[in-house]
């Protein structure tokens, strides 16, 4: 039977171009989606970690005038006497720069910058980083913070 075309042929015919076409569909989409996230001004916040913020609470400051009783800590924050540091605690006790805390992945790390009279966690002398925990009391000089977040 030459010149006849059966009715079963066109049919699969026409669901293989179709499928063709849904796959093509398919892609475009994808494409179109993944365009539209990288090129979304909001794509910085996808791929920056936001740091969680912590804070300082100043419980005891002695002698020495502080500049605020609360002192939030974002990526890094400096305590020492000079006038450059973050937290600035004007006491003979008290090195030029004396520690800093800085944030590292989700967690805050204290440490000490080779100070004189030392840095203190719940009145343990630090040798080393230490990792911060909520509630910990850290000592500088006459001031005293509790670590919060």
């Amino acid at each position: 039977m030459t010149g006849t075309v059966k009715i079963p042929m066109i049919a699969s015919i026409l669901l293989q171009y179709s499928l063709v076409i849904l796959v093509y569909l398919f892609l475009f989409r994808i494409l179109k989606l993944a365009y539209l996230d990288f090129s979304s001004p909001d794509q910085n916040k996808l791929l920056k970690k936001e740091p969680v913020l912590a804070r300082l609470m100043v419980i005891a400051s002695g002698t020495v005038t502080l500049s605020a009783v609360q002192y939030e800590i974002d990526e890094s924050i400096a305590i020492g006497r000079s006038e450059h540091n973050d937290i600035i605690v004007d006491d003979s006790f008290v090195s030029s720069e004396h520690a800093c805390i800085t944030a590292v992945k989700q967690d805050y790390v204290l440490t000490d910058l080779h100070s004189t009279n030392g840095t203190y966690v719940n009145n343990d002398r630090i040798a080393a980083d230490v990792v911060l925990q909520p509630g910990d009391r850290i000592a500088i000089g006459p001031v005293s913070f509790k670590f919060e977040r």
